[in-house]
């Protein structure tokens, strides 16, 4: 079956076995839940001129606006394209209530994953008007880009202790492809362009942010951009060709492609379940530590060279940031068994 479009005015709720968003005990979304899927109790804003409806009301001192699309679906001919922002949410109203779905990765079941994963969530509270501009926490998952879903952070907790402080915010987290999808590997994505499509996704999310995110309450020059480890030290300046030829070797009816310079053409014919076997076979046994991850691209590209050569050069944008650190972060990498001897422990250093 081809891929289609999702229907933008329903979203699918997660199951319950896969990171499920808090559950909501107010009076108004138990009366949202009940089956009444025309239920509105007036919770409204507009971006891109589309009244945005959270079903069921608001959860207590935050609403969610959960799931709105960034950029257009990258299906067909957008898949391996660098993201198109969403200016039309193709629909009079927009159920914001569920978290989307997370895009393709390993370890999450097929029914909440989707190729047209680019989504993005907005928390406020919910006795601040929309009026009054908050500042924003700009917020990205990390998971070494092969793994994530902005559901897994939600950030009504975050919203509320902001109000305990006295210093309410907006916080706002969304998804970005991942693996081979987020980082097409090899020369045939050089030459169309399509390397580091990941971090193009999360500058798109950004864009959308400033374009919108005043018709939320939020204010777009007192944004906050913050999240967790994706092995951002990491950077290649080679075309992991063998892992290219691994994803789209997975892919049935491609497979035979997977050797030559000319996949994408097949690739966006594919179906999602095509390309969801090639995902699982590229990171099944990849051939390299990380197969898919930021490349340098060159001059006019996201990285024109390494991060420490630029910023050796001086070319970086000087804007406040915090940094921190974890003791013994490294520690979750390590053999954790109690029978290890000391020559496998110091086998395994060595090798790593």
């Amino acid at each position: 079956m081809p891929r289609t479009r999702r229907q933008t005015a329903q979203i699918p709720q997660e199951p319950e076995s896969f990171e499920s968003p808090e559950p909501d005990s107010s009076p108004s979304s138990q009366a949202g839940s009940s089956g009444d899927a025309e239920l509105d109790l007036g919770l409204r804003m507009r971006v891109a001129g589309i009244a945005i409806v959270v079903l069921g009301g608001a959860l207590p001192c935050r609403e969610r606006k959960l799931a709105i699309p960034f950029a257009e679906p990258p299906l067909g001919k957008l898949c391996l394209k660098p993201p198109v922002l969403k200016t039309n949410l193709d629909a009079e109203t927009f159920d914001a209530s569920n978290f989307g779905l997370a895009c393709f990765q390993q370890g999450v079941p097929a029914q909440s994953m989707s190729e047209d994963c680019l989504t993005i969530n907005i928390f406020r509270p919910s006795d601040v008007p929309t009026d009054v501009k908050l500042p924003v926490l700009f917020w990205t998952y990390g998971g070494g880009f092969e793994a994530g879903t902005a559901s897994g952070f939600n950030g009504s907790g975050i919203v509320a202790q902001s109000l305990v402080r006295g210093t309410p915010l907006v916080y706002v987290n969304f998804n970005y492809r991942l693996g081979p999808l987020g980082f097409p590997q090899g020369k045939e994505a050089d030459h169309h362009k399509a390397l580091n499509l990941a971090i193009k996704d999360q500058h798109a999310a950004l864009q959308w942010v400033q374009e919108n995110i005043g018709a939320l309450g939020g204010d777009k020059t007192k944004i906050f951009e913050s999240g967790s480890q994706a092995t951002a030290s990491t950077f290649n300046a080679e075309r992991w060709q063998n892992s290219w030829e691994a994803f789209v070797g997975g892919v049935p009816g491609c497979a035979d492609l997977a050797k030559t310079d000319h996949t994408f053409t097949c690739l966006q014919n594919a179906t999602s379940e095509e390309i969801l076997q090639g995902v699982d076979a590229s990171l099944a046994n990849p051939s390299e530590e990380f197969p898919f991850d930021p490349t340098i691209d060159g001059l006019g590209g996201v990285y024109p060279d390494y991060p420490s050569r630029l910023f050796e050069r001086g070319h970086f944008a000087k804007l406040p940031f915090i940094a921190g650190t974890n003791l013994d972060e490294g520690t979750a990498f390590t053999l954790l068994g109690p029978n290890y001897t000391t020559d496998v422990i110091e086998s395994f250093v060595v090798a790593n």
